[in-house]
């Protein structure tokens, strides 16, 4: 909401803004792309992709293109990329200072690059910790957070801190550990991504990475626009991830 929030940037202008949701289907994702190309759009921008890259490139001789969290070395492409990597350290870290030793990450889907992003920044912080490394594969809604944790709650293996992709899966993994019969976060601690509005409405409060959402949005207008205009100066623009701690980590 607050990357579309930053987008609608384009409505103080005398620019037309159009949004499309492909709900993360990569061949919806693409015709609605060619449907805008068709239907003669000045520019285009896609988010959390999964579009093929020769989509992209085949799509940028046509009219430019910002992308979110890939970049190319396209004339016609800018990117607007957020530290994923860095992000999910500094989540996954968090939790090792508090004293977690055993640490799982709902993980998403590891064929999504912002996921594997994340899982390699997780993954760093528990090698240097040398801690036992447990990543369950789950989707990003609040369902599969509950499902997965639930499930891997039943084994009866030991967790004291659990990172998640997002903050929804957050939710979903929060209110396993609740109905499992252990508090957060005295027993286990939970750490999001994104830092959505209703981490401060939950109960415990969610600790999550915070990504700058509205101004990512903001600056991908002003990139895409100076592309149209034919004075872009720059194509890649990278943001840094921060910690915003709440009640689910403070012990």
């Amino acid at each position: 909401a607050e990357l579309t929030r930053g987008i609608e940037y384009l409505n103080n202008t005398q620019i037309i803004l159009t949004l499309a949701d492909s709900f993360r289907d990569p061949r919806k994702e693409e015709a609605i792309a060619l449907m805008f190309r068709n239907n003669g759009v000045d520019g285009i921008i896609i988010g959390n992709s999964r579009v093929n890259d020769d989509f992209v490139v085949e799509l940028s001789k046509f009219l430019p293109v910002l992308v979110f969290d890939k970049k190319y070395n396209l004339p016609n492409v800018c990117s607007i990329i957020l530290d994923n990597v860095y992000g999910a350290y500094i989540g996954t870290k968090h939790l090792i200072e508090i004293g977690c030793k055993k640490i799982v990450h709902l993980s998403g889907k590891s064929d999504l690059l912002v996921s594997s992003q994340r899982i390699e920044g997780y993954k760093k912080a528990i090698n240097e910790a040398k801690l036992d490394i447990e990543i369950i594969e789950t989707g990003y809604d609040k369902e599969s957070g509950y499902e997965s944790m639930k499930k891997f709650l039943r084994t009866g293996q030991q967790v004291d801190g659990i990172f998640c992709v997002n903050d929804i899966v957050a939710l979903g993994a929060m209110k396993a550990v609740k109905e499992s019969g252990f508090a957060v976060p005295k027993d286990i601690a939970i750490v999001g991504f994104d830092d959505t509005d209703f981490c401060d409405i939950v109960s415990p409060s969610l600790t999550s990475v915070h990504q700058p959402a509205r101004e990512m949005g903001e600056m991908a207008v002003k990139m895409l626009l100076a592309l149209i205009n034919y004075n872009a100066t720059i194509h890649e623009y990278v943001f840094s991830s921060s910690l915003v701690v709440r009640e689910s980590t403070r012990r």
